[in-house]
């Protein structure tokens, strides 16, 4: 958000989503698999090596004081290829509802909520950082250009019959600020 205050853009956070925990017992596992850093709010890890997918989850891991043992790009795919190599029993840790499932055995660490919004105030970029919220957002009251953090996003927003106007890359929170920066320059 700072960036596009410099930028001279007056940003507005409306969240479509939250998160919250869910109550879980971790089995046996001799590696931990976490797709997305939200996890990291929602378990106490226990020492065992943990593979995580994208820059931002292994940042997250190690603001924990913990080193990723494999980081994969930022797509599941890459992970997967990628643990076919470690052995062992991995243990992937995951919201309730995800895009994709992975090959590992799973325990859901928290759920995706929808606080109280009932239209979204007129502006004219959406950025969506989940296909959560491009769900969410499909239900509401909107206008605004759609900017997603991915292709994985893109996809959901498509088959919702929601127009995309671009994806970021690289898909991060700083890519999602370039991709509306890059629109404010073509409008």
């Amino acid at each position: 958000m700072h960036a596009l205050d410099a930028a001279g853009l007056s940003p507005v956070h409306v969240p479509l989503i939250a998160t919250e925990p869910v109550a879980h017992t971790l089995p046996q596992a001799d590696v931990l698999v976490v797709s997305s850093a939200t996890v990291f709010a929602h378990v106490e890890l226990p020492d065992l090596p943990v593979a995580v997918v994208g820059e931002k989850t292994a940042a997250a891991l190690r603001a924990l004081g913990r080193e990723p043992a494999l980081v994969a790009d930022n797509l599941a795919s890459d992970l997967e290829r990628r643990l076919a190599a470690v052995p062992g029993r991995h243990l992937h840790l995951r919201a309730e509802v995800v895009t994709r499932e992975l090959g590992h055995e799973g325990v859901v660490v928290y759920r995706t909520v929808e606080p109280h919004v009932e239209r979204l105030p007129p502006v004219d970029f959406i950025t969506l950082a989940s296909g959560s919220a491009a769900r969410r957002l499909a239900r509401l009251d909107h206008q605004g250009r759609v900017v997603c953090i991915g292709p994985t996003t893109a996809r959901v927003c498509a088959e919702l019959g929601l127009k995309v106007a671009a994806v970021a890359t690289p898909h991060t929170s700083e890519g999602l600020v370039a991709a509306v920066l890059a629109l404010t320059q073509t409008a």
